[in-house]
């Protein structure tokens, strides 16, 4: 796959709520972090430190997932925003809010959408 390819390509992806023991964090994007930095990002995901995730230089798509709890934390600069949203099977997200309003034909909601790229994420971890 081209860079070019990877750029366009939309990650979308279901969450089930079944509890893990393991702790993931995975990282998209142009990331400044080394390896080890990496590497002990995954005692802040079992801390559920997600703030931690947010810290490395660059322009990233951070998922972190310990035990029943997930993050899926998107770049400030909007370069790899998240979408969400919630139904009875869980929660679905996406990194294009047109391929996450297709699962159930709706439409993409301009005015929300412009909203969330005018005005950011908001701060959902809490701090």
């Amino acid at each position: 796959m081209s860079t070019a390819d990877r750029a366009n390509q939309a990650y979308f992806h279901h969450l089930n709520t079944s509890p893990r023991e393991t702790a993931v964090d995975e990282v998209v994007g142009d990331c400044g972090a080394d390896d080890q930095q990496l590497q002990q990002s995954l005692a802040a995901v079992r801390a559920k430190d997600w703030r931690a995730l947010t810290r490395w230089p660059g322009s990233y798509l951070t998922i972190a997932h310990s035990g029943e709890a997930l993050a899926v934390i998107g770049d400030l600069a909007g370069q790899h925003p998240v979408y969400w949203r919630s139904d009875g099977t869980g929660t679905w997200w996406s990194t294009s809010a047109t391929a996450l309003a297709a699962l159930d034909g709706a439409p993409v909601d301009p005015t929300a959408l412009a909203a969330h790229i005018a005005l950011a994420q908001p701060d959902v971890l809490g701090q």
